[in-house]
């Protein structure tokens, strides 16, 4: 038995699962960035890494071309980075620390394949979950995500990705709409059941992922997490949002945050 993304689009038969092809395929390169000599630059906007991918001839990939015509290949790549905070005196956050949920409602709501940007509230601290859900004029919740995720504070981008990324990553580190798979061999259809389905109209973003792709509880050092003060705009950007049959929809943001009593413990020591 094996687990698949939620954004995994199978082949049946060897084939394109459709006729028109209309499969996806997600891969990931992790790079790690740290202070010494001759290492990749990320600190400095002139001399960001950059990323060749050489793709072949359709004549090179088909021994027979698809009939009527060659399929499109659409390539994306998206980047999730961090920085570890500077000049902080670290020390234990000590008695008096609290764990709170806040749930906030963004404004303005959201149009029908709309173009907006989505202010949520903030109230400070530090988030470790941020739980968004998206409900219509009829207080139902809906998936009527952008194709494209961008997640910003204060105008500093955080996220900007595709939002079959965003499950695969709530699959990886939560374990929420991962898919069950029985394979079987060519020619045969792959069959796949969900083991715990996403609840329709929210997706989680989690910060407790410092130490890997997967949550370890207590383990985690908190690297990742988003210090935000009272007056730090959080926004979320649809161009376009999704069909919404009944208009408008308002987004609400469900956040975890640390709020500690002295300074954050983050990181691990160095040697």
């Amino acid at each position: 038995m094996s687990f698949l993304n939620p954004s995994f689009a199978g082949l049946v038969g060897g084939t394109q699962s459709t006729s028109a092809g209309n499969f996806t395929f997600n891969s990931c390169i992790p790079l790690e960035f740290e202070k010494g000599y001759g290492c990749l630059g990320m600190a400095d906007g002139d001399v960001l890494p950059k990323l060749q991918v050489q793709l072949q001839a359709s004549a090179s990939v088909y021994i027979t071309a698809p009939v009527p015509t060659v399929p499109v290949i659409e390539f994306r790549l998206n980047t999730d980075f961090y920085w570890l905070p500077q000049g902080q005196d670290v020390a234990p956050p000590g008695l008096g620390s609290t764990r709170q949920w806040f749930l906030q409602q963004g404004n303005p709501t959201v149009g029908s394949n709309s173009t907006a940007t989505v202010t949520i509230p903030r109230q400070g601290g530090y988030l470790d979950t941020i739980i968004f859900i998206l409900r219509d004029s009829t207080n139902v919740r809906i998936d009527s995500w952008p194709s494209i995720f961008r997640f910003a504070l204060d105008g500093i981008g955080e996220i900007s990705t595709n939002i079959d990324e965003i499950y695969d990553d709530m699959a990886i580190s939560l374990g929420i709409g991962a898919t069950n798979a029985n394979p079987t061999y060519a020619g045969a259809t792959t069959t796949a059941i969900i083991s715990v389905p996403r609840p329709v109209g929210t997706i989680c973003i989690t910060r407790k992922t410092s130490l890997g792709q997967r949550i370890f509880g207590l383990l985690d050092s908190l690297e990742t997490v988003l210090s935000t003060s009272p007056g730090t705009a959080m926004t979320v950007e649809g161009a376009p949002w999704g069909a919404i049959t009944n208009t408008p929809a308002v987004l609400n943001g469900l956040l975890g945050q640390i709020i500690p009593s002295a300074a954050l413990l983050q990181g691990l020591p160095e040697i």
